[in-house]
């Protein structure tokens, strides 16, 4: 076997007898075969270890890590005012139990201007406390009572106070200034509390929803009857804001007014900047969850930059292995998003959502993608360069070896090609392996088939012509000859002169030469 093997590799420094493949190319073939195969299984690899979908990976951690974050703060700034809507609304009972006597109804100080007015002075100090330590923007207090039922708008008018922060420029500001929205002008002056530019003395109750259908019921819990509601316009203001409303009893269990928080649009957006990301900003939208949907109405955004989300608009969620898409109309972002454990009065689910426009993670993906081609295309053509350099080192000493050996009649300096040289030089065919003596049998059987003609062609090439002097020599064209090659080659089995003139330098150099030679 290693003999035969051997037969085939000397027959490729010109052509292989059956396959006519030199051995360059075929050693170049294998050489080309295993690179494509190890840089498949480089890419396979690739893929398994995820290394191709590491954009979607990084942008889903930097996702999640920024949504428990921000959900860890809104969750603790929301609980913090439920936790001071709780404190008001119970110091409004403690003072309204001063004020009514046991069993009397709130709607006794219907029409009792002084009481009220004295009320508000009492609580005003509490509301402009909770103001003043900040994390809103606003505080209220409504009870179920009005000045003067004789008044056209008697039936939805109720007193109260209703303080805001004014001119916000920073979450928390250090000196805040304050208005008073509603509620007696002689209260908020006494506590050196200026009018705001839309203020009225008492609130219209049908811009609150809820209002009216809490009151006069009985309830046992304060913090399992607050609640929260969509974005509401200021009457009288461009201002969105969100209320927390906060039952306020009397000492049976009867509701008689609401108090609470308000945190505006753009107290949040002070909150809640947008973060600096690899795939850019991240936007916090607190907002809701419907039918498969995030919906922004009465939602709240934090700050924007370099972006525009749409208040008014719902963004349909497609979930993904890695983050959900929103998309909109005319905008589409990546992100993740969560409940809220905070209750609106409809029955909304709040919903906190982190986002990304989606054409900042598709850029980062692409960058990615092209990075990885690009270097994975320098490594194919590193490594296939490499087997063009190794396949010349190899076989160019084999090639020189042979073609010395050739003209010489000395070895080549590869045992196995030496050992098949000398056997073949010493003319004794038994001596040869003997897959090479059935092709040189076979080969002298298919000689016999020949033409007389196609014998003279045969002889002259033993002679060494070429294709121009068997034409001169054999008064024929050189048209004539190649067609004489053509049967030649058929005849023979051999594809190419090359092919033919190597049987004939076997057959020369095993002494068999007579076996073909032409009479």
């Amino acid at each position: 076997m290693e003999n035969q093997s051997c037969v085939l590799t000397l027959t490729t420094a010109g052509k292989t007898i059956r396959q006519g493949v030199a051995m360059r190319k075929k050693l170049l073939s294998y050489w080309i075969l295993t690179v494509l195969l190890v840089f498949a299984l480089f890419l396979a690899v690739l893929s398994l270890t995820g290394v191709f979908s590491h954009p979607a990976r990084r942008l889903h951690q930097d996702l999640a890590v920024s949504l428990a974050d921000t959900g860890s703060d809104v969750t603790g700034h929301f609980d913090t005012l439920e936790a001071r809507s709780i404190q008001l609304s119970r110091k409004t009972s403690e003072e309204l139990g001063s004020v009514l006597e046991p069993g009397e109804r709130i709607r006794s100080l219907n029409d009792r201007q002084e009481a009220l007015q004295a009320l508000e002075k009492t609580l005003l100090p509490s509301l402009e406390s909770i103001l003043r330590t900040g994390q809103c923007s606003g505080v209220f207090l409504i009870l179920d009572a009005t000045v003067n039922t004789k008044a056209p708008n008697a039936s939805h008018s109720r007193s109260g106070l209703y303080l805001r922060c004014q001119g916000l420029y920073a979450a928390n500001p250090v000196n805040q200034s304050i208005t008073c929205y509603r509620g007696f002008a002689s209260a908020a002056r006494s506590a050196g509390i200026e009018l705001h530019n839309r203020w009225n003395p008492e609130f219209d109750i049908d811009s609150l929803p809820g209002f009216s259908a809490l009151m006069g019921q009985n309830i046992s819990s304060l913090s399992g009857s607050l609640f929260w509601t969509r974005g509401l316009t200021i009457p009288g203001t461009w201002e969105n804001v969100l209320l927390l409303c906060v039952p306020v009893t009397l000492g049976d269990g009867t509701v008689c007014g609401l108090c609470g928080i308000e945190i505006s649009a753009l107290y949040f957006r002070l909150s809640y900047p947008a973060k600096e990301g690899e795939f850019g900003n991240r936007i916090t939208a607190l907002c809701f969850s419907e039918d498969g949907a995030l919906s922004l109405k009465g939602g709240m955004i934090g700050r924007q930059e370099g972006s525009a989300v749409d208040t008014e608009q719902d963004l349909a969620e497609e979930k993904g292995q890695y983050f959900s898409t929103f998309t909109a109309q005319d905008a589409a972002y990546a992100g993740l998003e969560k409940s809220l454990p905070f209750r609106t009065l409809d029955g909304s689910t709040m919903t906190l959502a982190v986002l990304v426009p989606l054409e900042g993670y598709r850029y980062a993906a692409a960058k990615n993608t092209i990075t990885w081609v690009a270097g994975s295309a320098a490594i194919l053509a590193a490594m296939l360069l490499l087997g063009l350099l190794f396949t010349g080192r190899f076989v160019r000493p084999i090639e020189k070896r042979l073609q010395t050996a050739k003209q010489d009649g000395g070895t080549c300096g590869i045992l196995e090609i030496d050992a098949l040289l000398e056997a073949m030089q010493a003319g004794n065919s038994e001596g040869l392996p003997p897959k090479v003596a059935s092709f040189l049998d076979e080969f002298r059987d298919r000689v016999k088939t020949l033409t007389p003609m196609e014998r003279t062609v045969l002889q002259y090439y033993i002679d060494g012509y070429g294709i121009e002097e068997i034409a001169a020599k054999a008064f024929i064209s050189v048209n004539t000859v190649k067609k004489h090659n053509t049967n030649l080659n058929r005849k023979l089995g051999v594809s190419t002169r090359e092919e033919l003139r190597v049987y004939i330098e076997i057959f020369r150099r095993s002494g068999r030469i007579d076996e073909i030679s032409y009479p």
